[in-house]
């Protein structure tokens, strides 16, 4: 339980990550969009 609880939270932290490198994307393309 343990293992997968790190497990999920290294998951979390890699989507939080890809969504903020998604939402920098997106706020170059269109700077009106925050």
């Amino acid at each position: 339980m343990i293992h997968f609880g790190i497990f999920f939270i290294s998951v979390v932290k890699q989507i939080n990550s890809a969504a903020l490198d998604v939402e920098d994307g997106l706020s170059s393309v269109l700077p009106s969009a925050e």
